[in-house]
């Protein structure tokens, strides 16, 4: 329901009118509309015919009075150009980028790359005492860090 009518019965009928082949039954108003429009054998010209047309003459009468006679509390007032705040347009960009980035397939494969290659040098640090079975402290420590570290790592390149 709206200008269009109930089913877009309005524009159906003034396109029908201008020479439209009929909308099926069950047919999409959208898609029958761009087909009707793609189709100037039958309905020629349709922007000159609306140019032509007795409705492009009562909405320019209508835009007319509404120039001279501007309703005040129609008027539309924003506090600025954008819509939302700097902070906020920020944040959702780089939602939105985050959401690419974490679809691509070649920016995954890059990062299990380069979590495998570092996971290969951190790991070569302890290569040689492999076979202990007891850690000094130090040890255990540095183990602990290179953990630490890893994850660091995976996280600043995630």
């Amino acid at each position: 329901n709206g200008p269009l009518g109930k089913n877009s019965c309005e524009l159906i009928n003034y396109f029908e009118s201008k020479g439209g082949t009929p909308i099926e039954l069950g047919d999409n108003p959208a898609n029958w509309i761009l087909r009707v429009v793609q189709d100037d054998s039958k309905t020629g010209d349709l922007a000159e015919t609306y140019l032509e047309s007795d409705q492009r003459n009562e909405l320019m009468q209508e835009l007319a009075v509404l120039l001279e006679n501007p309703d005040p509390d129609a008027k539309v007032t924003v506090k600025s150009v954008y819509a939302v705040g700097r902070a906020t347009r920020q944040l959702l960009v780089t939602k939105r980028l985050r959401t690419i980035y974490w679809r691509s397939t070649t920016y995954n494969l890059g990062r299990i790359m380069i979590s495998l290659v570092m996971a290969c040098l951190l790991g070569a640090v302890f290569i040689t005492e492999r076979t202990s079975l007891t850690y000094t402290e130090a040890e255990t420590r540095a183990r602990i860090s290179v953990i630490f570290f890893s994850n660091i790592i995976v996280g600043i390149m995630s």
